[in-house]
């Protein structure tokens, strides 16, 4: 893929988030954070605004290389792009820096760090209802299988 990219430069043409997107969803499954995290960089120098898409590849990306602090992170970024387009007018561009799959892939990371405490203090942001329950049931799994862990541990 990153032959593809450069070829794409030297032709002209100008990577957007989808080939971003790409990119960093092939550092998923080799469990690349450091990659992930300079790609994210790399697009934001190139001027190419990152989407739900880009933050959620990267999100997943640091929970599968078991870095759950790192993909809250970069869920705080996401929510602060949101309020800098929402604050700016663009709600259109606000509602798309964050989605129901974003939020899905956070609480994912929460899961993975047993950070159930961390997953209910999330903000509940502008997302339609049965978006944000979707979330709102995933925060409560995680919740009840850490607090079945506990109780397993002590008794």
């Amino acid at each position: 893929m990153e032959r593809v990219v450069d070829d794409m430069v030297m032709a002209g043409l100008t990577p957007n988030a989808m080939t971003y997107t790409i990119r960093i969803t092939g550092c998923a499954s080799t469990g690349r954070v450091d990659r992930a995290m300079e790609l994210l960089s790399l697009m934001r120098a190139a001027g190419v605004p990152p989407n739900a898409y880009v933050y959620t590849a990267v999100i997943t990306t640091c929970t599968k290389g078991g870095e759950w602090e790192q993909a809250l992170h970069v869920f705080e970024q996401a929510l602060a792009a949101a309020a800098a387009a929402a604050e700016a007018g663009d709600m259109e561009r606000a509602r798309s820096m964050v989605t129901t799959v974003t939020y899905n892939a956070v609480l994912a990371a929460c899961e993975v760090g047993k950070q159930w405490e961390v997953s209910v203090h999330f903000p509940p942001y502008d997302l339609p209802a049965s978006n944000f329950e979707t979330g709102a049931n995933m925060a409560v799994s995680i919740h009840a299988e850490h607090g079945q862990r506990n109780a397993k541990e002590c008794g």
